[in-house]
């Protein structure tokens, strides 16, 4: 997958990108599916008015993928301004309880995902079919 971070601000700055993985059935997590929590993607520096593209290729799989048919994954992009603030979103936990979002809020008002959303959806059939594939 792509995550394009853009920079709305007049400098260059760099940025880290996390990507938190909520898998189908949240906690519950019936299919022992992974991977689940927040990952560093990497830190770039853009330029003022830019974008940068990052790539994650993460190992999609379940347990027991019949628990979880036709489920959904929850991925939450976050771009950090500075990259300074991953302790603060280091769980999937903060990032939903906007502990996250607190921690970023200081410094990180002119950088957004370049869709503007925050939040994607994948099917658990595809990491059914990792399994399987």
């Amino acid at each position: 997958m792509t995550i394009v971070a853009r920079n709305g601000g007049d400098h260059t700055d760099v940025v880290g990108v996390y990507l938190a993985f909520v898998p189908p059935a949240g906690s519950l997590n019936p299919g022992g599916c992974s991977p689940i929590g927040v990952s560093v993607v990497g830190n770039v520096s853009i330029p003022a008015r830019g974008n940068e593209s990052l790539t994650s290729a993460p190992l999609w799989q379940c347990a027991n993928p019949a628990a979880v048919d036709g489920l959904s994954w929850t991925l939450i992009a976050i771009a950090d301004v500075h990259a300074d603030d991953f302790a603060s979103c280091a769980t999937v936990q903060q990032v939903l309880s906007g502990a996250c979002d607190s921690a970023l809020s200081d410094d990180d008002q002119r950088l957004v995902l370049a869709s503007g959303a925050t939040w994607r959806s994948l099917p658990a059939s595809r990491a059914r079919h990792h399994l399987h594939g």
